[in-house]
């Protein structure tokens, strides 16, 4: 459907906002709730369900991150989303942070509308990595679909 060569440059606010589900599947970085709390919290005034999906504190997913030197200040990250949430969306049901106890291949932003995958290298460092949007009733989307629910954002 899309590409991008800058998975950074991956905006679809009003997309987000109008979905049924927001699923944001992550390892540790807070970045998606630090850009757009606004769309979160139209959602919210929407009532309309937004997930989180980020791996578990201290789980050999994490560890396995921190000593191949694949992930930075895990620890300090996840305490940082899980404080925006507090912070930014008080108690409220209609966002979820969901943990997972998985080294992830990728991360995504799902909704019913789309797929945005955005890649991870295969070196060490950091580098500028793409983006792929992929559209609904396609044998990708089923895949990714499929994926995201057996991680346990999608119910």
């Amino acid at each position: 459907m899309d590409c991008l060569t800058n998975s950074k440059d991956v905006e679809e606010k009003e997309e987000w906002e109008n979905a049924k589900i927001l699923v944001v599947g992550l390892h540790y970085s807070p970045r998606f709730i630090e850009d757009y709390p606004d769309v979160i919290k139209k959602r919210i005034k929407q009532k309309k369900r937004t997930v989180i999906c980020h791996i578990k504190s201290n789980s050999p997913a994490t560890n396995y991150l921190k000593n191949s030197e694949s992930g930075f200040e895990i620890e300090t990250n996840l305490e940082k989303i899980s404080t925006l949430k507090k912070e930014e969306f008080g108690d409220s049901a209609y966002i979820e942070l969901i943990e997972h106890d998985r080294v992830l291949r990728y991360m995504f932003v799902y909704t019913e509308l789309s797929i945005w995958v955005k890649f991870f290298t295969n070196s060490k460092g950091s580098a500028v990595v793409p983006a792929i949007r992929v559209r609904p009733a396609t044998p990708l989307f089923e895949f990714f679909e499929s994926d995201i629910r057996n991680l346990g954002a999608l119910r």
